[in-house]
């Protein structure tokens, strides 16, 4: 299943935890998320949950790393 990335940010994070779009669309454009652009919009692929726990928990770590170089 495919999920705007606006709704992928409200259904998986905690308001305000959410890594912005951009890094999202980087991930999907890098091949590090399953996702696709349809018509100039990213959606991230939801079908396996294990699979996004993993792609989630990469994810949320980078950011923690780079977060904590600032």
């Amino acid at each position: 299943m495919l999920m705007k990335i606006s709704q992928y940010q409200k259904t998986y994070f905690v308001p305000g935890s959410a890594p912005v779009a951009r890094t999202f669309k980087r991930r999907i454009d890098n091949g590090e998320i399953r996702g696709q652009v349809i018509g100039g919009i990213y959606f991230i692929e939801v079908d396996d949950e294990d699979e996004h726990e993993s792609a989630v928990d990469k994810l949320v770590s980078k950011v923690l790393r780079n977060e904590s170089k600032a």
